[in-house]
């Protein structure tokens, strides 16, 4: 337990009466922590139990009195869905689509990150690292529409994701910060329409021949903070291998 947790937050070592809140765990890597006990120890587990044991030692005190031994239980394994049917959304994807039917142009659900590129950058490469990514993840090629009443999720075979570049270097280098931010608030200011694949766009900002920040706006109905780490991760890996020439390879 002290290894999954010392893990998924980066703390090493983690100590058996340390806080999972105190070593600065949030929701996301809640989730993490439980579907990995789940998996290793095979156990029935929910996320509130993590605040009801947010010790190493009170999370292991309590799968042993679950039973963990005696009560193991098979993990349902993850199956592909077939997508020649309708296919439903998420109980929270509903609440973001049904929002957004009641507050259309809304962009309070757009997510912002800014990522700063130092070195040589093509900028060509970057956006095909970016298509790349989204012919790999469903989520950056889905709209959303309605059906006899009810949202459905729209998966499209392909979509263009441009990628502008926009030049600061005129500015002088005390002005080209404050500029970023300002250039970066704008982006997520554009509200998404949800029938309309990608809800996804991104912008390079170039402040000097080899200093870059890559700006992208998502929105929350087909991401979220753990699924940006995987997109960022996934678009250096593309990246370096598309530079050199090479395929991609992911996992």
């Amino acid at each position: 337990v002290a290894r999954i947790w010392s893990e998924v937050l980066c703390v090493d070592p983690v100590g058996i009466y340390d806080n999972f809140f105190e070593l600065g765990g949030h929701s996301l890597a809640a989730v993490q922590i439980v579907s990995r006990i789940v998996q290793k120890f095979h156990v029935e587990l929910t996320i509130s139990a993590l605040f009801e044991a947010p010790t190493v030692a009170a999370m292991a005190e309590r799968l042993e009195l679950d039973g963990l031994e005696q009560n193991k239980l098979a993990a349902p394994s993850i199956r592909p869905v077939s997508r020649t049917t309708e296919l439903p959304l998420s109980f929270a994807q509903e609440r973001l689509w049904f929002l957004d039917q009641f507050v259309p142009n809304n962009a309070g659900y757009n997510v912002l990150s800014a990522i700063r590129l130092k070195g040589p950058l093509h900028s060509r490469i970057l956006q095909q690292s970016i298509e790349l990514i989204a012919r790999r993840h469903e989520t950056l090629r889905t709209s959303f529409t309605e059906r006899a009443g009810r949202p459905i999720q729209v998966i499209a075979e392909s979509v263009t994701i441009d990628l502008p570049l926009v030049d600061l270097p005129g500015l002088p280098e005390c002005e080209r910060e404050a500029e970023v931010r300002r250039l970066a608030s704008e982006a997520t200011q554009w509200p998404f329409d949800l029938t309309k694949a990608p809800l996804f766009r991104a912008k390079l900002l170039r402040l000097d021949t080899e200093d870059h920040v890559l700006v992208t706006v998502i929105h929350h109905i087909v991401s979220d903070g753990w699924s940006m780490d995987v997109f960022f991760r996934d678009l250096g890996v593309s990246y370096e291998a598309l530079s050199r020439g090479q395929p991609v390879s992911l996992p």
